[in-house]
This record gives structure tokens, C-alpha cells and sequence, in this order.
């Protein structure tokens, strides 16, 4: 699976200076095993192996890694930049895959509200989002209809999904 997904995001990083944000999913369901290999390690290990073609600004926003499932409407909010945009970010990042551990549920919704804040939208770059998952919204938001908004809004982006076993 790691080949597969080093394949689809390696032509992703090849494009002209650019600020991208990958939105890591940290919830619960990412602990599930696949092909021996936790959901959650293979994402980070796709995320880590990708790092060195990317060029331009980077950061990382991750969802359900601080708040377990037992309170659903903390989980709900449950989605930080955990690494800034910036070119200096790479070693962050992946210091920062090493702490990520699956709890909570899955607000892909409110972390895609809550990416445009992480872009510094004076600067004129093409913004991209890469967004890692294994499954569907589970806190009642629609991220489809989230990210069309956010673009009706004037948030030039561009969204990449990127499912584990989906």
C-alpha cells in the first residue's frame, strides 16, 4: 500500500512553488490493520517518504489525536495545526508523526474550515491540501459541501484526497 500511495502523491509535489497543508486523520478507525500494518503507520510512512519531493511551504494540520471518542462533541473539534506552513517544516513534520496516536472521531468538515486560517492568503501562491483518510465525516459536517463554500468564499485551493482502505 506505502508503494501505491508514494506513486499517487509524488507528481502532487512536483508542481511550481506552492503552500501545502496535509491533513492527517487520527482517528479511531486509523489504528485498524491493513496488510500487517497499522492504517495510521502507513499514512505516516507515506507522509515521511513524500516529504523530500516537496517543494515550497509545508505544514500539517491532524485531526482526533487529542480527544477520544468517549465526548463526541470534543472530539468534534478535535483538529490542530500541528506544524506551521513553512519552508523550513519538514523536520517538524516528521518529529511530530512520531506523537500522533488515533482516538477520536472524524471531523473532516471543521479541520477543512479551520485549514483556510493555516495558509497566509496574502501571499501569492498555489494553495494545495492533501488530505489523508481512511474513512467518512462522522461529526455530521459535509466536506464536499465545506470545501465549495470555502472556494465560493474566495479560498483558492486545491484538495487532494488520499483514502487508506476506503
Amino acid at each position: 500500500m506505502k508503494a501505491i500511495i508514494l506513486i499517487l502523491l509524488t507528481p502532487i509535489f512536483c508542481l511550481a512553488q506552492s503552500d501545502l497543508l496535509f491533513i492527517l486523520d487520527a482517528s479511531g478507525s486509523m489504528r485498524q490493520m491493513t496488510g500487517g500494518k497499522s492504517q495510521i503507520d502507513a499514512a505516516k510512512d507515506a507522509l515521511r517518504a513524500s516529504l523530500p519531493f516537496v517543494e515550497g511551504d509545508v505544514g500539517l494540520r491532524v485531526y482526533a489525536h487529542r480527544e477520544n471518542q468517549a465526548d463526541k462533541n470534543k472530539s468534534c473539534l478535535d483538529s490542530e495545526l500541528v506544524v506551521p506552513i513553512s519552508s523550513q517544516s519538514k523536520t517538524a513534520i516528521e518529529s511530530a508523526l512520531l506523537v500522533i496516536d488515533p482516538k477520536g472521531y472524524t471531523p473532516i468538515s471543521y479541520s477543512l474550515e479551520q485549514s483556510k486560517n493555516d495558509f497566509d492568503l496574502t501571499k501569492e501562491s498555489k494553495k494545495t491540501i492533501i488530505l489523508l483518510s481512511d474513512g467518512e465525516e462522522t461529526c455530521g459536517g459535509d466536506p464536499a459541501a465545506t470545501i465549495k463554500k470555502l472556494i465560493e468564499e474566495g479560498f483558492n485551493v486545491t484538495l487532494h484526497v488520499i483514502g487508506f482502505n476506503v
